[in-house]
């Protein structure tokens, strides 16, 4: 990490799978259930994050995610599992990404193409489970972020 700024790689088979967030800006206000009075909002942390696939030939995929609201996706089938997060955007490179690189978006790709994507990620474990764990760690994370934020501030307001 650096600062706030995370990034998790993970070999599997010939791929390197890398996982990148930045916790600023990424803080939501949740109120799980209000009904009763000892049940207090609190602050989560939903980072957009980026998947990086790579092959052994350094061709990339970057495929750019987003959390998805507690609300949106919802249809109404309580029995089908919903996806916590969404696709963006992707795109395919060689080496590092330029701003010459063609990148798809994830609202205007074939619905097809956008099932197959959510497939490869779900294949490298990059799913439902992998979102719960990455808030729950990014939550934490940006906590201890937002101390030393109020240290650094505490600091310069003490300094004479």
């Amino acid at each position: 990490s650096n600062g706030c700024e995370v990034s998790m790689s993970k070999s599997e088979g010939n791929e390197t799978i890398t996982v990148e967030f930045n916790v600023n800006n990424a803080t939501d206000l949740v109120e799980e259930d209000l009904k009763s009075e000892e049940s207090m909002p609190h602050m989560i942390c939903r980072p957009p994050f980026i998947v990086e696939i790579k092959k052994p030939s350094g061709t990339k995929v970057r495929i750019s995610c987003q959390f998805l609201s507690e609300y949106e996706g919802d249809d109404g089938d309580e029995n089908e599992v919903r996806d916590k997060f969404e696709i963006e955007q992707f795109s395919v490179y060689q080496k590092e990404i330029s701003p010459a690189t063609y990148v798809c978006s994830g609202e205007t790709m074939d619905g097809e193409m956008y099932e197959k994507l959510m497939d490869m990620l779900d294949e490298r474990k990059i799913d439902n489970d992998f979102a719960n764990e990455l808030i729950e760690f990014s939550t934490g994370y940006e906590h201890g972020e937002y101390i030393k934020f109020l240290t650094k501030f505490k600091s310069f307001v003490d300094e004479k």
